[in-house]
């Protein structure tokens, strides 16, 4: 999956990776996976207020979102988190094979 850093630090490490909000880890990569109900990206934001080390999301939601990465982690007690930004079809699941 190709992707870009909109915001953060390129170089940050991630020691988990999540696609649920509800089972996040402080630190964990976020991705933000569209389902059939469910767009993930939708939730990144809280993702991060969850303590998110970074987020991967469609080109998008990526830019609005790394504009306001920063202030969103400081008001969480965190450092800011990075958001990828990659190819929409790079995270879509056909939930129907």
């Amino acid at each position: 999956m190709g992707g870009r850093v909109v915001a953060g630090d390129a170089g940050r490490a991630f020691d988990s990776v999540s696609i649920d909000t509800r089972t996040l880890t402080p630190g964990a990569l976020y991705i933000g996976i569209r389902g059939e109900r469910f767009d993930g990206a939708d939730f990144a934001a809280r993702a991060i207020e969850a303590g998110a080390g970074g987020v991967v999301l469609p080109e998008r939601s990526a830019k609005p979102l790394g504009e306001r990465a920063g202030a969103m982690a400081e008001r969480a007690g965190g450092e800011g988190a990075v958001v990828i930004a990659c190819e929409a079809a790079a995270i879509d699941v056909d939930q129907n094979p």
